[in-house]
């Protein structure tokens, strides 16, 4: 935008001199006004792509979702099965792994 007032200065210093052969306005506009408009273009491009990226975001965060509680009806679907088979120790098992995972230790 500094550059694009400069230059709007100097035309217009050129055209007070009246040099104004080799200077031509295009569209009648300034330079800060196209700037301006660059700018009001590309802020809207990037507004819409916040609002698809949210969106995105919601329906993913929602598979995650749905993808836990899968996982927790497939866990409590495998602990009645052992139950039912008798194998108390293999569903108490179950339990305590799920319950508390093992945790990675991180890499040094």
């Amino acid at each position: 935008m500094p550059l694009a007032r400069l230059e709007d200065a100097w035309e217009g210093m050129v055209r007070g001199l009246g040099a104004g052969g080799g200077v031509e306005e295009v569209d009648g506009g300034r330079f800060e006004e196209a700037v301006e408009w660059q700018l009001g273009a590309l802020k809207r491009v990037m507004y819409e792509n916040l609002i698809r990226t949210q969106k995105l975001m919601v329906r993913m965060q929602a598979i995650v979702d749905r993808e836990r509680e899968l996982a927790l009806e497939e866990r409590l679907q495998r602990e009645q099965l052992l139950l039912k088979d008798g194998n108390v120790e293999d569903a108490i098992s179950t339990q305590t792994k799920t319950a508390y995972p093992r945790r990675h230790k991180a890499s040094a």
